[in-house]
């Protein structure tokens, strides 16, 4: 599996434990969001590798998948933005009036407990309704619970109150960008760079949801329970519903086992042929999208179901954790579930070393190592993958997986889930 980033956005490898993708400042929402990851990979099915590829932001062509909803504040600390005179927002402490309900909201927020947080900062909304911070505190919970509409009025309401607040015209970018609604997304992102234009991340996301609203101007859909598939051929309508129904299936068996299922659709994207600008050896991409091909469509067979098993669980991790799943844990879970239970049963085909695994070396970006580095970092991921199941099971990494969107790193997450602390090393 490939996640491509390009240089510019590259960060250093993170300290063992933290989260992976930038972890935005304390002072400010304005950089919470993930960078594009590179880490080359391999799906298997029996003894055959299926290279696939994908990037991290969750639009089109650069993968969050979406925004990640922690990170607002250190441990309990109150919001730290305010409304400057002109209605600006910059860094500080919030009024201190607000601090109570809202304080303790951002504090539930962060631990991953929505519902308390939305009563909180409901609470604090009424109490304080001119208060933008607060509806946007609200709409991360609402979001927390894939309470999209409601997420997007209260974001709504948050520029109602400060047309200027930057960082609540690119949480609803990003959402409008998730849910496929790539016309509003653009409208926000052109009023956010216009209060910050040199933003580097707004104009990279910017033209790249320009750009697959240009590429998939035309395109029809099929549109099923959990999946969208869009494709540009009108021939290719029955194609397209033979994909939405493949997903269904590897949707609804996945959720059986993790427990949980997208409320907004996956977008896939059926393609005549492969993307040029894709590694050669790779199956398909993901981008926040699940790419598939007319002649992986019409192939079928085990291979296939094998590779839109591994993407939709990228997908799936995606959504769980807000793009913010170490590499290690996203690529562990995708090998452990691309193949069905009972096929899992018979033993899954791992190499590599049998003694300890040091779970910081599996941060960050396996890009540009020699293959059989990368392959081993693969084996051991899924390998440390598989020790954590062991110990917590599906439904524990779950749960870990929804609390790092929201902590401030994987230790914190992991003790909130856990009562433990985060391991450094692994062992079988």
């Amino acid at each position: 599996m490939w996640i491509w980033r390009p240089a510019s956005t590259r960060l250093h490898l993170l300290e063992s434990g933290q989260a992976e993708g930038p972890l935005p400042s304390p002072h400010t929402l304005s950089s919470f969001l993930n960078p594009v990851r590179t880490v080359p990979g391999t799906a298997r099915s029996g003894n055959l590798g299926v290279r696939s590829s994908r990037s991290s932001m969750a639009f089109p062509k650069q993968r969050p998948i979406q925004w990640p909803l922690g990170l607002l504040l250190h441990s309990g600390a109150a919001p730290l933005l305010t409304v400057a005179a002109d209605g600006r927002h910059g860094a500080g402490p919030a009024p201190a009036e607000t601090q109570p309900a809202g304080g303790q909201g951002w504090d539930a927020l962060e631990r991953g407990r929505y519902q308390e947080s939305i009563r909180l900062f409901a609470e604090a909304t009424n109490q304080h309704p001119n208060d933008p911070i607060m509806w946007v505190g609200l709409a991360l919970s609402e979001r927390g619970l894939q309470q999209d509409q409601r997420a997007i009025r209260s974001l709504a309401t948050a520029i109602d109150r400060a047309p200027h607040m930057t960082q609540a015209h690119h949480l609803l970018a990003r959402l409008h960008a998730e849910r496929d609604e790539q016309g509003a997304a653009i409208g926000h992102y052109e009023e956010a760079l216009r209060q910050d234009p040199n933003n580097v991340r707004l104009q990279s996301e910017y033209r790249q949801v320009q750009g697959a609203m240009r590429e998939e101007q035309g395109f029809s859909r099929v549109a099923d329970r959990h999946v969208v598939v869009k494709f540009a051929e009108p021939s290719d309508r029955d194609r397209g519903s033979r994909l939405a129904a493949h997903l269904e299936e590897v949707c609804d068996a996945i959720g059986r086992e993790l427990g949980s299922v997208p409320v907004t659709p996956v977008v896939a994207v059926l393609h005549s042929h492969k993307s040029a600008s894709e590694p050669v050896w790779a199956a398909g991409i993901f981008d926040g999208r699940i790419h598939v091909t007319r002649a992986q469509l019409d192939a079928g067979g085990s291979r296939f179901q094998t590779y839109l098993r591994h993407e939709y669980t990228h997908a799936l991790v995606h959504r769980l954790s807000q793009g913010r799943a170490p590499t290690w844990l996203d690529e562990g879970l995708a090998q452990y579930l691309e193949r069905p239970v009972a096929e899992r049963s018979e033993g899954l085909p791992v190499r590599g070393e049998e003694g300890p695994i040091l779970l910081e070396s599996l941060q960050g970006d396996f890009v540009g190592l020699p293959r059989a580095e990368a392959e081993r970092k693969y084996a051991d991921s899924l390998r440390a993958t598989q020790v954590m199941i062991a110990r917590h099971g599906l439904s524990g990494v779950r749960r870990w997986l929804e609390t790092i969107a929201v902590s401030k790193d994987l230790a914190q997450a992991y003790k909130h889930v856990f009562h433990t602390g985060y391991p450094i090393v692994v062992t079988r």
